[in-house]
Parts: C-alpha cells; structure tokens; sequence
C-alpha cells in the first residue's frame, strides 16, 4: 500500500520528465538558390548515407539569413522549393 507522500513524489518525479531527441546531425542550410548537384554531393548525400547507418539528421532552413540577400523575395519563394528537395 502506497502512502500520499509516496504517491506525490511519484507525481512529482513524472512531470520531470522532459522528452528528449537523440540528434547525430544538426545543419542548417541557406535558402539563397534551387539545389545543384553540388548541394547533392556535399550535403544531402552525406546525410543520406549517415541515415542508412542509423544516425539521425535535424536539418533546418536558415531563412532569416537570407534576408541580407539582394534579393530576399525571389529567395522566399526558393524557400519552399528547398524544403520539398529535401523531403
């Protein structure tokens, strides 16, 4: 039989715990054109291969960076286009 203190500290102890996400890889990619096969060999593929041996990947479009470009609203439309090559 479990005492309310014994009862609260199990409460307690739960709401500590913090989901968490085992990351291998974390890059982050500027949206400033479509991809080329450059972008193929140096960055995706590599990832891709580390994903075939298990590791997992957290890649992120660094678009407030491109704000800076010359031409930030041609490269807010090259965003989406980035995201789907990606997917």
């Amino acid at each position: 039989m479990t005492t309310k203190l014994e009862t609260k500290q199990s409460q307690q102890n739960e709401k500590k715990t913090i989901p968490t996400i085992k990351v291998d890889i974390l890059t982050g990619l500027r949206p400033t054109n479509n991809l080329t096969i450059a972008n193929y060999l140096g960055a995706v593929k590599p990832i891709i291969d580390l994903q075939n041996k298990n590791h997992s990947a957290l890649i992120f479009i660094a678009d407030l960076h491109a704000i800076t470009d010359k031409k930030p609203l041609a490269v807010k439309k090259i965003i989406n286009s980035v995201v789907a090559d990606y997917i």
